[in-house]
């Protein structure tokens, strides 16, 4: 494993230069705005991941130096009042000592707080690389599986709220020659086709294939038609977002353990296609950051021009 403390950081190196949040802010239809606040708040939960490190760090400084202060000034040693067993209370000595280094922490630089986080978690993985190594590994790869849920989730949301808010021309282009949608699926919207047809088409087996990324992008390419090319999009982003996929696939599916699909899948990628079928896949934070950020952004200008067409559709 790769024990450079720049690839542990790198994961959240992304979000501090990206504005992805206010950009999703400007969306002006009501209920595309909504879809917008649940994929900040599912990319929120990636980042609140990416965290732990520096937050670990946070809170190794704060104890060692509210420690060395303490024994230094008024003889006491830091301890965790309720925490310890015996432990006698906190004096108010102690406790305006840990106050004044709650308050300086944070004026540390973000990039010093990720470096000590790192620095620590280095030194715990080469302790016992077998062992603490695996929980750093489990930690990148919850990253990567919830950012994916995120990307994916909020693709088919914005596609279907979009159909429903726009029927014409979005449905009747996903409808085409095949105008026959079953009663079954009908009478579970109370036959109102009209404000529910992206949902009808997404629980239709046959008209939409919504659970691989290459069947969204044709899903988009089939409902905007001419209307809006969001193909130009999605061109920016491949083959990273459709690798981006196989690794998510590998991790849930395979456990990260290496198979000949993967391979296939992956054969384009400098730092993905080395690897040898049966070995597990070894996750860095650069990895993290470059596909995270890759579908973030991807789901951002997928979203803002979805919905300036559907606002311009709706006021026409």
């Amino acid at each position: 494993m790769d024990n450079d403390v720049h690839k542990f950081s790198y994961c959240g190196i992304w979000v501090r230069n990206n504005d992805y949040e206010a950009r999703l802010d400007t969306a002006l239809v009501p209920r595309l705005r909504e879809d917008a606040e649940i994929f900040k708040e599912n990319i929120m939960r990636v980042r609140n991941l990416g965290a732990l490190l520096p937050e670990v760090a946070y809170w190794i400084h704060i104890g060692s130096r509210i420690n060395s202060v303490a024994t230094a000034n008024i003889g006491r040693k830091i301890e965790l009042p309720g925490r310890v067993c015996g432990a006698p209370p906190a004096d108010q000595a102690l406790i305006d000592e840990r106050l004044r280094q709650y308050e300086a922490w944070p004026k540390i630089p973000a990039d010093q707080a990720w470096q000590d986080g790192c620095d620590l978690v280095r030194s715990i993985v080469d302790l016992a690389p077998q062992h603490h190594g695996l929980g750093l590994q489990a930690l990148l790869g919850a990253m990567l599986q919830e950012t994916w849920s995120a990307f994916e989730g909020g693709l088919i949301e914005t596609w279907t709220t979009a159909v429903n808010l726009s029927p014409d021309p979005l449905g009747k282009n996903m409808l085409a020659g095949d105008k026959t949608l079953a009663v079954s699926q009908l009478e579970r919207y109370a036959f109102n086709v009209s404000n529910n047809l992206g949902d009808i088409l997404k629980d239709s087996p046959g008209k939409v294939d919504l659970a691989s990324f290459s069947g969204i992008k044709k899903a988009y390419s089939t409902a905007f038609a001419k209307e809006l090319d969001t193909s130009e999009i999605f061109a920016q982003f491949d083959p990273l977002l459709s690798h981006f996929e196989a690794v998510r696939h590998l991790l849930a599916h395979r456990a990260g353990r290496v198979d000949t699909r993967f391979l296939r899948r992956v054969q384009n990628s400098p730092n993905l296609k080395d690897f040898e079928v049966g070995q597990m896949l070894a996750l860095d934070g650069e990895m993290v950051s470059e596909f995270t950020k890759a579908a973030v952004e991807c789901f951002v200008q997928v979203h803002v021009a979805v919905d300036r067409f559907v606002s311009k559709a709706i006021a026409d």
